[in-house]
């Protein structure tokens, strides 16, 4: 149990960290809109590619377009972003990078998605109209292949090795 000092502290910083949040959020969205400007950008660069040409080009995207750090590191407690904010905040961890991508691929290539979660890490899969090569999972007689934002380099099908053999719960996306 904290002390009433520690509390307080603790509380100050909460309330500064959530209007610092909602100040940044606003001051984001009404100078951009990140939708309004990434995805025309994304669009032309996937158009007329195969749907796993499109798939791996978002994958590298959201693998190299930001720093990592675990939401310990950077605000001192787990806080999962919304797409959104991952291109406000200077670094972001698995689970903001599994829900970024997911919602590319949900939005530019309108494949279904899942959120694939281990012990201590999120990446996702993705129901690929054909059979793709890789590791894949099953859910309602459909396949979802592995595709990790965070395994930086890894292709379609590539799970990270110490999750290869890690019994993992799929989420699907809606």
């Amino acid at each position: 149990m904290l002390g009433k000092k520690a509390e307080a502290e603790y509380a100050a910083f909460r309330k500064k960290a959530n209007e610092e949040y909602a100040a940044a959020m606003q001051q984001a969205w009404q100078k951009m809109g990140v939708k309004a400007s990434l995805y025309p950008a994304l669009r032309s660069q996937i158009e007329g590619k195969s749907v796993k040409k499109q798939v791996t080009m978002l994958l590298d995207f959201v693998q190299t377009a930001f720093d990592y750090a675990t939401d310990q590191e950077q605000f001192g407690y787990e806080r999962p972003l919304f797409g959104d904010e991952s291109f406000y905040y200077p670094k972001n961890d698995c689970e903001d990078r599994s829900i970024l991508f997911s919602i590319l691929v949900r939005d530019l290539v309108k494949l279904d998605v899942a959120l694939v979660h281990w012990p201590g890490h999120l990446a996702t899969a993705v129901a690929f109209p054909e059979q793709v090569e890789g590791d894949h999972f099953t859910l309602d007689g459909r396949n979802y292949t592995v595709c990790s934002p965070t395994y930086v380099g890894a292709g379609i099908g590539m799970t990270m090795p110490d999750f290869k053999n890690v019994n993992a719960e799929l989420i699907l996306l809606k």
